[in-house]
């Protein structure tokens, strides 16, 4: 039965396989060379995508540590400041704790001891530390006028 069929058909028939064969491998090619620019192409924009979200890091840790120095210096002021009126504010204490002494050691009479001096200014003070100190100082004195009014009162009521 094959020999039935010309030489002809034959040729063509080989002609039109090794047509569709060669169609087959350069379609493969061409995949394999659009695969390997896809892969070039996604290798490239991840080392860009890398390479800029390490300067955004790298600008964000910079940013962070000018913050940082900033914030530290702020707060090493703010400390200095602080020790500064602590110091003031002890001695302002200190001379209220000796004066309070003086006041206790008197005897206590029917009115209100008189109203204590307020402290010396310290050389550097602003005005709201002294003014903070005046009225804690104005305070401990009327505390010390009641403490001396009720001892009164009790000493009278139980004669000890």
């Amino acid at each position: 039965m094959l020999g039935l069929i010309p030489i002809k058909d034959w040729a063509y028939l080989g002609i039109i396989l090794a047509l569709v064969i060669g169609f087959g491998v350069f379609v493969h090619h061409e995949r394999v060379i659009g695969e390997q620019k896809i892969e070039a192409a996604d290798k490239a924009a991840t080392a860009r995508e890398v390479a800029a979200a390490a300067s955004r890091n790298a600008a964000i840790a910079a940013d962070y540590q000018t913050k940082l120095k900033d914030t530290e210096n702020a707060y090493q002021a703010t400390l200095a400041t602080a020790v500064d009126r602590a110091d003031e504010l002890t001695i302002s204490l200190r001379q209220y704790a000796a004066r309070n002494r003086c006041l206790h050691a008197l005897p206590a009479g029917p009115a209100a001891p008189s109203k204590p001096d307020g402290p010396a200014p310290v050389a550097g003070s602003d005005a709201g530390v002294a003014a903070a100190t005046q009225r804690l100082l104005d305070a401990a004195a009327a505390d010390a006028a009641e403490l001396s009014a009720l001892q009164a009162e009790r000493k009278s009521l139980t004669g000890k």
